[in-house]
């Protein structure tokens, strides 16, 4: 629900902030993908895990593992095409899939998870 739900509100947000209210595309971009944090986290909070308490704590290990992800990726990605000679679109559709039950166990077991 959040990837595609994060993914359309990026794109449509950096549409508008850049065609609309004429920003620099990337500084659109930037804004959107801000946004997007935020919208995920609370899709995720509410929503898919259901959490009511300890916003703040949860929101930090939240972004730690945004980041933290986001590293892998870049580092796995470059790693399969570069030394597995993978085309680069495979690679990251690979690694967006295992990353992907990766982030939601990481978010059930450590940043949602009710203790």
């Amino acid at each position: 629900m959040g990837g595609m739900t994060g993914y359309s509100f990026t794109i449509f947000s950096t549409f508008i902030l850049t065609d609309v209210a004429k920003f620099d595309y990337f500084i659109s971009y930037v804004l959107a993908l801000s946004m997007t944090i935020f919208l995920n986290f609370y899709l995720s909070m509410k929503y898919v895990f259901r959490v009511r308490e300890r916003y703040a704590s949860r929101f930090t290990r939240y972004l730690i593992a945004i980041f933290s992800f986001y590293l892998i990726n870049l580092l796995l990605v470059r790693f399969i095409v570069e030394t597995m000679k993978i085309h680069y679109l495979v690679s990251i559709t690979i690694v967006t899939i295992c990353l992907y039950v990766a982030k939601f166990y990481i978010y059930d077991t450590y940043i949602f998870h009710e203790a």
